[in-house]
């Protein structure tokens, strides 16, 4: 047997390793698309991609002209759409730093699905970028509005909604996976945040809008879409919208205003939220049960109760457990009453926690189980901090 020495063998181990990035792109080969925005069209689909322009934001020379260009072109599929960009665009468009797609509302309520495989399929994209509905207008339309703070605006957006998503208790940011997981799963329907604008006709959507005080045209995000499968169906409301993300455990920190007994406010921060959904029986019919524990602190106080008092403490844990019993209580009804779109995963619920009963409510449920289900909700809270102030000023 003929003896290898080792540094024969490092040497070869080293080789492996410097095969070279056979499929590597040089920057000025490629167009560096930070959005994508769905629309529905004649032809099937509109596609439109915000495109970085790196001569414009080069931190080596002053900004000059636009950062972003919006290219759009339309096909049977978003993957033929995209293609057709190269009539418009001499480089390749490049999905790999994608940070946001914007479904139009009127595609939106066709079916996303079709919309979705483009990017579940191409090995280029990270699958970790938002997914948002534009609400009662194109996605194209959101796409050309251009934003303050951030000369690239699909980053702005995505900033925004992860802040806000964070720190309010509306919006819930929703990534490409876990819009998928939802759609797919058993007993669980989906909810997309609502992307809006407050451009119309006259309002100015060129580059000199950042440069206003207060431009005419504004996004921002609001409310939650509502889905059946891929199908958007409706939307919740500012107070449901705040509902659901109790109830599925979003919220990271938010604020709430409780009215107090004598006149005024106190305005609490909400700093930690668990939620947890149970699922029993009676008599073989299903029961849900939401159990919501709350901790937070006393963010102001415009009214009579003084801080110094452990009594005053328990009003408002009171006040508060009693409002936002009232706030998901009224989701859970308003979303039952519409039917079939069980945003809450009490199908899934009962599917892990009783997969044997699960199969037999399986089959009615989008049409009868989740409407008819009962549901007790129960909110605990743990008001922990007055602030350096006591009382009122």
């Amino acid at each position: 047997m003929i003896p290898i020495k080792k540094p024969l063998v490092a040497t070869i181990i080293c080789c492996c390793f410097l095969t070279g990035c056979w499929d590597k792109r040089e920057l000025n080969e490629i167009a560096i698309a930070v959005a994508f925005g769905i629309d529905k069209s004649d032809e099937g689909f509109r596609v439109s991609a915000q495109v970085v322009v790196p001569s414009a934001i080069s931190s080596d020379k002053g900004a000059e002209g636009t950062p972003v260009l919006l290219f759009q072109a339309d096909g049977e599929t978003a993957y033929e759409a995209i293609r057709k960009m190269t009539k418009q665009v001499p480089r390749k468009i490049y999905p790999g730093h994608l940070k946001l797609l914007v479904i139009g509302e009127e595609m939106a309520r066709e079916g996303i699905w079709d919309s979705l495989d483009l990017f579940v399929r191409d090995w280029e994209v990270r699958p970790d970028f938002s997914v948002v509905v534009a609400r009662d207008r194109p996605a194209s339309d959101i796409l050309r509005v251009p934003t303050a703070l951030d000369t690239i605006p699909a980053n702005k957006l995505f900033d925004m909604l992860e802040n806000s998503s964070d720190n309010w208790s509306e919006v819930h940011k929703m990534t490409l996976f876990e819009l998928l997981a939802d759609i797919s799963s058993d007993g669980k329907d989906a909810v997309l945040t609502g992307i809006l604008s407050s451009a119309d006709a006259d309002s100015n959507t060129g580059k000199e809008a950042t440069e206003e005080i207060h431009p005419s045209a504004r996004l921002y995000f609001d409310n939650l879409a509502v889905f059946e499968k891929d199908r958007l169906v409706g939307w919740l409301d500012a107070e449901q919208s705040k509902g659901f993300n109790y109830v599925a455990g979003n919220i990271k920190n938010t604020v709430e205003t409780i009215s107090c007994p004598e006149g005024g406010s106190v305005a609490i921060e909400v700093t930690k939220s668990d939620a947890k959904i149970k699922a029993s029986f009676s008599g073989g019919n299903p029961e849900m049960e939401i159990i919501i524990k709350n901790k937070g602190n006393v963010g102001s106080v415009q009214c009579g109760l003084d801080m110094k008092k452990p009594e005053s403490i328990h009003i408002l844990d009171n006040l508060f457990e009693k409002k936002l019993t009232g706030i998901i209580e009224e989701t859970v009804k308003e979303t039952q009453s519409r039917g079939r779109s069980d945003i809450f995963g009490f199908g899934q619920t009962i599917h892990r926690s009783h997969p044997d009963k699960w199969k037999s409510l399986k089959g009615e449920w989008d049409e009868h189980g989740f409407e008819n289900v009962p549901v007790k909700v129960k909110v605990e809270m743990n008001i922990r901090m007055t602030g350096t102030l006591l009382n009122p000023l």
